[in-house]
């Protein structure tokens, strides 16, 4: 997946301009909450403009920071320049770009390691219910 074919999905989803702060938004939050393995996993199946935005700078075999759903749509929001409460449609809808530009393994990690109350954030991968 090219970093523009990512954007245009995005862009036809409907999410408003500039889709790239949102994009980097949702990443970056979801970088913080992966543990660094997994974050490191899907940045190196990412475009480079936006794979170093969910690496950590400083790598550790942590678990993540566990946010609440709130927290997390919060720091999306702050991020993204949009109210809370649109903040879990524009994380759907990037991560569903992002699932259809990465191998199925990569985002079966990302559902794996988040807790279970973002997991509806997630595209299902294959074989979930």
């Amino acid at each position: 997946m090219r970093y523009q074919e990512l954007l245009d999905e995005v862009r036809r989803a409907g999410v408003p301009e500039p889709v790239e702060v949102t994009v980097s938004a949702v990443l970056t939050t979801l970088g913080e909450e992966l543990p660094s393995g997994t974050a490191g996993y899907l940045a190196t199946n990412l475009p480079t403009e936006v794979g170093s935005r969910v690496r950590r700078r400083r790598p550790s075999d942590d678990e993540g920071a566990h946010m609440d759903r709130s927290r997390f749509l919060y720091r999306v929001a702050q991020r993204g320049g949009c109210e809370p409460d649109e903040a879990g449609e524009r994380v759907r809808t990037v991560l569903t770009a992002v699932a259809h530009g990465v191998p199925d393994a990569v985002m079966v990690d990302v559902a794996v390691a988040v807790p279970e109350d973002l997991l509806d954030l997630i595209p299902a991968p294959p074989g979930r219910f």
